[in-house]
């Protein structure tokens, strides 16, 4: 988990130090940036039921999950606590962004994904691969005031200044006339199956469905003037298809797709709006943008607060 940018940098110096000094805790095999044990790197309160939820339901753990900057650890943190003791305080911040009066919440998912193959990912509708699956950090559905079921799609940010690239853009496969349409963003804006990870037209074995789920009155024509717009945000678009999927499906009634990031991440936020100006109104209507302090703000419970100031500094 490389550094690449002064956030970053000043970020794992800030948290390193909070690990030694605030925690007293040593190095994990002179990695000063590790924990040894991944509960210590989680909000003291939470540890035991944030355990068992990961034992009860198998819910996968990242590869740096025991990093000090570990993003995964940060939507726990911030959101286990509201989950299990303040729902109330996280529906009404859910509520006022999608300007939607929220009244219960019903269930809660980290790390989802569909169980179905809506998205083309599988190789087969019947063996569900356990890699390269679309998923969203925290899956929460809620009830509204007009009885809707209410998704929202949750991805967490906080130290990446990115999202991630499209594979299938820097593939070895995509080459010469299955290119096109990234090289040239009309020639996928007018056809979908241009695309390579949609099958370019059953020239490639990828039978992605990511685009399928958006009209082509969902984005802004000038946005594939050049090469194709979600070559750097391809993250965005598949969980936005992802959200899109959920509704076409019957799923929930309605949705969104949120990004939640670190107030004092500014680069991410550079690349959030990029994705936004891809948008039309009709698909801009769906996402929607919140500063991890809203939520720390809105709390009752000052020991969250002040572990989120001192160790986040938020």
């Amino acid at each position: 988990m490389a550094n690449h940018n002064t956030f970053q940098k000043e970020m794992e110096k800030h948290l390193v130090a909070f690990k030694s000094n605030r925690q007293y805790l040593p190095p994990t095999n002179n990695k000063k940036w590790l924990y040894h044990d991944m509960a210590d790197n989680l909000f003291p309160p939470i540890k035991h039921g944030f355990l068992q939820y990961v034992y009860d339901s198998g819910m996968p753990l990242h590869d740096f999950v025991n990093h000090v900057r570990s993003s995964q650890m940060f939507c726990i943190n911030l959101f286990y606590h509201l989950i299990k003791n303040e729902p109330e305080n996280l529906l009404k911040i859910l509520g006022d962004a999608s300007s939607t009066r929220l009244i219960k919440l019903l269930s809660f998912e980290f790390e989802f994904s569909a169980e179905d193959n809506y998205l083309g990912e599988w190789k087969s509708d019947l063996n569900r691969p356990e890699e390269y699956v679309t998923a969203t950090d925290l899956f929460i559905k809620a009830k509204d005031d007009a009885n809707n079921t209410v998704g929202y799609l949750i991805e967490v940010k906080f130290s990446e200044n990115d999202f991630t690239n499209c594979g299938g853009y820097s593939s070895k496969g995509n080459t010469h006339e299955n290119k096109m349409a990234c090289e040239d963003g009309m020639i996928l804006l007018n056809d979908y199956n241009s695309c390579y990870l949609q099958g370019v037209h059953g020239k490639s074995r990828l039978k992605r469905n990511y685009l399928n789920y958006f009209d082509k009155t969902d984005f802004n024509h000038s946005s594939f003037s050049g090469k194709c717009p979600f070559i750097k945000n391809h993250q965005c678009i598949r969980n936005h298809s992802l959200l899109k999927a959920l509704i076409d499906k019957q799923k929930i009634d309605r949705g969104f797709f949120v990004l939640v990031y670190h107030d004092q991440n500014a680069d991410l936020i550079k690349e959030w709006t990029d994705y936004e100006a891809i948008l039309a109104n009709s698909a801009k209507s769906e996402i929607l943008s919140i500063n991890a302090g809203r939520f720390i703000n809105e709390s009752g419970e000052e020991n969250y607060k002040n572990y989120f100031r001192d160790r986040y500094l938020i």
